[in-house]
Formats: C-alpha cells, structure tokens, sequence
C-alpha cells in the first residue's frame, strides 16, 4: 500500500492543473483589458504595430498567470483538506495530523488504522470527478467581450492612420537617401581606401541615421552634423597639408594653396628647381599626419 505522502501527490497535481487553468483564464482577462486600453490609446497617439502589440499583451499575460498558477507549490496539508472537502470526511487531516505527532503504544494500532483507512480513500478517489477543470464562464465571457471590442475597433476610422502613413512614407524617402549616402560611400572607398577612410565613416554614420529619423528634424540634424564633421575633415586635412609644406620651407605655397591664388601658386613653385621642389614634396608627404594630404602632395 503506497504511503500517505504518495497517495496525496495526484491530489496535489490536480489542485496545480486547476489553480494553473484559473490563474490562466484571470491573465486572460488582464491582458484582453490591456489591448483593449491600448486600442483606445491608438485613437490618441499614433502607435505603430498596435495590433502586434495587443496579441504580446494577451499571450504573456495568460502564459505567466498559468505558469504562475501551476508551479506555485501546494502543502500536503492543504491538499489533505482539500481532498476531505470532496468526500473523504476528514480521513486523509486526521490521519496526517497523527502521523505528525508523538503516539504512545496505546495509539499506535489506532494511527495504524487510521492511515491505513485514509491510504485506501485515497487510492478509490475520482480526481477527475472530484477537481474537476472548468475554467470560471463569467471571467472567460469578460475575457471574449473585450477582445471582440478590441478587434471592433479596427474597422472604426482612426484619425491617427494618416499620420503613420506619413511617417512611413517618410522613412521610405529616407531610406532611399540613406542607399544615396552609401553609394557615395561605395564611390570613395572605390577611388583610395586609405585616404577617404575617415570621409566614408561619416557617410556611413548618415546613411545610418537617416534610416533611423522619424521627422525631418530627426533627417536634418543628422546632415548637419554629418556637414560640420566633413568641414572639420577638410579644416584638418588643409592644416595638415600647410603644416607639411611650412616645415620643409614651403611658405609660399602654403599660403597661396590657402588663399586659393593659381598664380601664386604657380610662381611659388616655379621658384624652386626640380630636383627640390620634388625632395620637398616627397619629405612633405612623409610627415603628412592627414591621408589626404599626403596623397595630395604625393
């Protein structure tokens, strides 16, 4: 004959399976009244993916309250008293109770008889006929009605349709221009990879953070930073080619090559022989901290 504590365990599975299907059926109705809230939020603010959104709040909701509901641990005590509830008249209480306390020899055979009486009301008991599992019908009808509301709500206009279209409309646009900058970008790395390495990392940041604008103020703070990082490129690049040139003598040509004076530029270099003005250069380039400049004075 299996033990007390044995004979209790389908008594306790069952109470899990049926606290399990009840904490399910209330995550159910809380996560049908969080779409439902969130639907009617749809009408004020535009909320993109909504309807996604309003399955993830049904599922977790009844997921984690069933889950919740059956791994909760349940006493033997409790399933004792529940399992007497049904039919069993105290027997598996009483039994358990004497089982947890000192007897004498006086009451051994009388604790004996009374396990053994309980042992046996619990191997004919009907767990299926006893526990049944029948979800509570007003929760699982509340639970209905609000996801038939929530689905409702979806053929009624929603002034906040157009603005979404909108904002995917631009995102559209925005990711046409984004495909613009890389190309660019592809375009540069095509010409020399080492020199326009830095140019490329600030088309790439663009490109990336067009993708991820959704207003044209989001789209032209990101071309304007993308604008001032390549001004300050060309700034550090022009500085790097006049500091280059300034320390192998070359003032002149620094400072035409600065003012953009072709004729100056001209004479300057003119007034150097071949064979120097070719060493210069190739010194120039060497000390050359920005890749552009020493290209250019390669």
């Amino acid at each position: 004959m299996m033990s007390l504590e044995a004979g209790l365990r389908p008594v306790r599975l069952r109470m899990r399976l049926e606290r399990g299907l009840a904490w399910g059926v209330l995550g159910l109705v809380l996560g049908s009244g969080a779409a439902l809230l969130l639907r009617l939020a749809g009408f004020l603010w535009p909320i993109e993916g909504i309807w996604v959104l309003c399955g993830l709040c049904l599922l977790p909701f009844m997921l984690l309250g069933g889950w919740a509901g059956f791994l909760w641990p349940i006493s033997a005590r409790k399933a004792a008293r529940r399992a007497d509830a049904c039919g069993l008249m105290a027997r598996v209480q009483t039994a358990l109770e004497w089982q947890k306390r000192p007897a004498t020899e006086q009451e051994r055979p009388m604790i004996s008889l009374q396990r053994q009486d309980a042992q046996r009301a619990l191997e004919t008991f009907d767990l299926r006929e006893a526990l049944p599992l029948r979800p509570q019908r007003s929760l699982l009808l509340i639970a209905s009605g609000m996801i038939a509301l929530t689905v409702g709500l979806g053929f009624v206009p929603n002034p906040q349709h157009q603005v979404l279209q909108a904002k995917a409309a631009f995102r559209q646009e925005m990711g046409k221009q984004a495909a613009l900058v890389e190309e660019g970008a592809g375009k540069l790395e095509a010409a020399d990879p080492k020199a326009n390495q830095e140019g490329r990392k600030i088309l790439g940041d663009l490109a990336r953070d067009l993708r991820k604008a959704d207003s044209p103020r989001e789209a032209l703070t990101s071309l304007d930073q993308a604008q001032r990082r390549l001004e300050n490129l060309q700034k550090n690049d022009a500085d790097a080619l006049r500091n280059a040139l300034a320390s192998q003598g070359m003032n002149d040509v620094a400072s035409a090559l600065e003012k953009g004076d072709a004729k100056a530029l001209q004479s300057a270099l003119e007034g150097q022989g071949s064979q120097s003005l070719a060493q210069s250069l190739t010194q120039a380039a060497q000390q050359a901290t920005s890749p552009a400049a020493q290209q250019a004075l390669s």
